[in-house]
């Protein structure tokens, strides 16, 4: 298997190879501007039905608050509106965030292989399984939920340990509130690494569906779970080694964040002064667009060159797994 580097590399030279980034832009752009008007046309539609239609309630709720009243009683007809707008609203939101990440997955493998034959009706082929693309979703989601509940209990296990070695009225001292400090940061860490697995498990899930798109939801995440047993270090090391590029991200972004809190800043100090807006604050807000305009490009270049490098690093793997059971079947006895 190829080294990192050689992998970025890889990824960097095929990102600007047959207008890659252009191509990876314009079905990003395209696929995430017609899924949000077939979102916004479904939304609509059922309001029209009445599905959505709490008008209702929201003008009572709104005409509560302004007359100090008490909340509006919810009648069975309000609480089925309620939960039927919000079970909707969910599954078309997951119906719609399969297909834009299933057409990111088609475009990156396509990227990574050559095959630029008809890539952007490709992108969209998630329009023809939607259902079982938010089948994926919803398992995925709540595979991560239980995991989610299953990475607090250590962190609440490490804290609850704490307060009954030393309880909050007892921290006094410098040492205590060391020692609060280092149980936090011990339970966050736990909380993260036993979180990590389910991310890196099911890393590849949908690159999975985008290969293989006749597997189901419970195959995909199955063969996703054999494919990376024992290389999720690998997967944690390679994202690792993408942190030349993080940083260049966070260049601009602390120029803004820095930019916006000196304007602020700044015409905080000359509020009732005469004169008008203080020269510094106007450099403040040039400063900051700036920056923000040379965040957009960056950040589109490491959105990118990122995915590739994981889908270069998921092609190594899923070959030398397949590799290795070719050289198993041919060796196992017949």
């Amino acid at each position: 298997m190829r080294s990192d580097i050689e992998i970025r590399n890889d990824a960097w030279a095929r990102l600007w190879q047959g207008k890659w980034f252009w191509k990876l832009l314009a079905g990003t752009i395209l696929l995430n501007v017609c899924t949000q008007v077939v979102y916004a046309v479904l939304d609509g539609v059922l309001r029209r039905l009445g599905v959505f239609n709490l008008t209702a309630l929201q003008a009572a709720l709104e005409a509560s608050h302004k007359t100090g009243a008490a909340l509006p009683e919810f009648t069975p007809a309000v609480v089925f509106q309620l939960v039927s707008s919000t079970l909707l609203l969910f599954f078309f939101l997951f119906i719609m965030a399969g297909i834009s990440t299933y057409g990111s997955s088609v475009l990156l493998l396509r990227a990574v292989d050559g095959d630029d034959k008809s890539w952007m009706k490709a992108a969209f082929g998630g329009f023809s399984v939607p259902f079982g693309l938010a089948w994926l979703w919803l398992s995925v989601a709540f595979v991560f939920a239980l995991w989610y509940v299953l990475a607090g209990l250590p962190c609440a296990a490490v804290l609850y340990g704490a307060y009954l070695i030393m309880p909050p009225s007892e921290c006094t001292t410098t040492g205590a509130t060391c020692f609060y400090a280092l149980a936090i940061t011990l339970a966050l860490g736990l909380f993260l690494a036993v979180f990590c697995v389910p991310f890196y498990r099911y890393r590849y899930l949908f690159r999975l569906k985008a290969d293989h798109p006749e597997w189901s939801a419970w195959r995909c995440m199955r063969e996703c779970a054999a494919l990376v047993d024992g290389f999720k270090w690998r997967c944690f090391v390679h994202d690792c080694s993408y942190w030349r590029i993080l940083l260049a991200l966070l260049v601009p972004i602390v120029v803004v964040f820095a930019a916006v809190a000196f304007g602020v800043a700044g015409a905080l100090a000359a509020r009732g002064a005469s004169g008008g807006v203080p020269v510094s604050v106007i450099v403040a807000a040039l400063v900051g667009v700036l920056a923000y305009l040379a965040l957009i490009p960056l950040a589109l270049v490491a959105f990118f060159y990122v995915g590739l490098g994981q889908t270069f690093l998921y092609r190594e793997i899923s070959l030398g797994k397949n590799t290795t059971t070719t050289n198993n079947e041919r060796n196992s006895p017949q």
